[in-house]
């Protein structure tokens, strides 16, 4: 829920609202499909967890979000059943449980609170963020852009960059270090 102008609190987690896709979001297909095949009174429905853009994943089935392209009004995109009409699935895209660090940890946050490590006082958007960016520079080098990136590509790259980020600042400073040195940059 919106608690502040730019600012959503998901349980126990602040979040900034650029993390949140407000625009039909993403969803699972194979929920969907479990949605469909069930009590028809109820249908297919849109998870919280699946507007927070930082989630690439479906942690019950191990598979990529889809984030479609909604072929419908601008009036219709808040709306999931409307959003779903105009939906078909792409192919399934299993992500491997050994590249969840980054999600299992924003997970946590969520469901938990903050603790009390270093990385806890970073903003909710900073961890996923950071960790994505520096994980794409590491995994991909430094002509990757973000944008361009598929998922699966995205959550390897979360999960390298969260391996470095919650090791702290010294961490962090000492991998910037040796990336520059590589790069024989003055």
């Amino acid at each position: 829920r919106l608690i502040e102008p730019s600012w959503f609190r998901l349980a126990h987690e602040r979040i900034k609202s650029p993390a949140m896709l407000r625009n039909g979001g993403q969803l699972c297909p194979l929920c969907i499909a479990e949605d469909e095949c069930g009590d028809p009174q109820y249908g297919p429905y849109q998870r919280d967890i699946w507007q927070v853009a930082a989630f690439r994943r479906c942690r019950k089935h191990g598979v990529a979000f889809e984030r479609p392209q909604f072929d419908c009004r601008h009036s219709e995109v808040h709306d999931f059943l409307q959003v779903l009409k105009t939906w078909s699935p792409a192919a399934i895209m299993h992500i491997g449980s050994d590249v969840t660090a980054l999600e299992d940890y924003l997970l946590q946050r969520i469901r938990q609170g903050r603790g009390s490590d270093w990385i806890d006082r970073q903003a909710f958007h900073v961890v996923w963020v950071v960790s994505e960016t520096l994980g794409l520079l590491l995994t991909e080098g430094s002509k990757a852009k973000l944008h361009e990136q598929d998922a699966g590509t995205l959550i390897r790259a979360g999960a390298a960059g969260f391996d470095v980020l919650r090791a702290g600042p010294d961490r962090i400073r000492a991998v910037l270090t040796a990336i520059r040195d590589d790069a024989g940059a003055d």
